[in-house]
């Protein structure tokens, strides 16, 4: 997928999640309809599927280092559930 339709898709993301956090006030204001609304969750979804291929793609272009993503929770839910993590940062193995 070249470059700009992955940007155009990392756009309308950041805008949808935007619309999601405020949704009450736009729908208040008659911005936002019913239809469009029950279709927003859908959108983002499909949204994240296509842009997550490129994921290590954007992080390094954002320069964030491979250390700064890393959460101990992801490697084992449950083994990281079972004892006290004080923060998550105790311990990390990076």
């Amino acid at each position: 997928m070249e470059n700009k339709k992955v940007m155009e898709k990392v756009f309308k993301l950041f805008g949808a999640e935007v619309i999601q956090r405020d949704l009450h006030f736009y729908i208040l204001q008659g911005v936002v309809n019913h239809k469009a609304s029950a279709s927003l969750t859908p959108s983002r979804h499909l949204l994240i599927k296509e842009i997550a291929n490129q994921v290590n793609d954007l992080m390094d272009c954002l320069n964030i280092p491979k250390h700064a993503l890393y959460a101990p929770i992801a490697a084992d839910y449950v083994k990281f559930n079972s004892q006290p993590n004080f923060g998550e940062v105790v311990g990390a193995k990076m």
